[in-house]
């Protein structure tokens, strides 16, 4: 038996629509992702298993998109208990980002892609046991159809 839990709006881009993969958080709740709405550029929401959906946050708040754009993929769940994820376009150069984003909602760029190390990452990120996170980009890169790239939280080491 299939029940709803909520729906999104079908009038972008005045509120929050294509929502994307969820995730659920230690706190029970789920954690997501729509690639339009907020700010037209979309957002992290929370929902309850009951269906009361919050928004978290939303991207392109801050001047020029620096903190990302249309997302893409899913968030992953930190070990240390953060969201991590990607957009597609936004950030610096406007080729995409890796954010993190708290409980709270506070957003952090960990990284804006500009081309030669790749761009319009998609797919979200996978964390490793020592904390890294790894993911793709479509294109960029040195020769030009992508990347596989890995971040370093913390001041982890670069090996495994």
């Amino acid at each position: 038996m299939l029940t709803t839990l909520t729906g999104f709006c079908p009038y972008y881009p005045f509120c929050d629509a294509n929502p994307l993969q969820v995730v659920r958080g230690p706190d029970g709740n789920f954690y997501g992702m729509t690639s339009q709405g907020g700010q037209l550029e979309g957002t992290v929401f929370t929902i309850t298993p009951e269906g009361v959906r919050t928004t978290m946050y939303q991207f392109c708040a801050q001047t020029g998109c620096s903190d990302g754009s249309t997302p893409r993929g899913a968030l992953t769940l930190g070990r240390d208990g953060n969201l991590y994820g990607t957009t597609y376009f936004g950030g610096t150069w406007n080729r995409g980002t890796v954010f993190k984003v708290t409980p709270f909602g506070v957003m952090t760029t960990l990284h804006s892609f500009h081309g030669q190390d790749g761009m319009y990452p998609i797919g979200g990120v996978t964390q490793t046991k020592n904390g890294a996170l790894y993911g793709t980009t479509t294109a960029g890169g040195a020769g030009g159809a992508g990347t596989v790239y890995k971040i370093c939280l913390n001041g982890l080491p670069n090996s495994e």
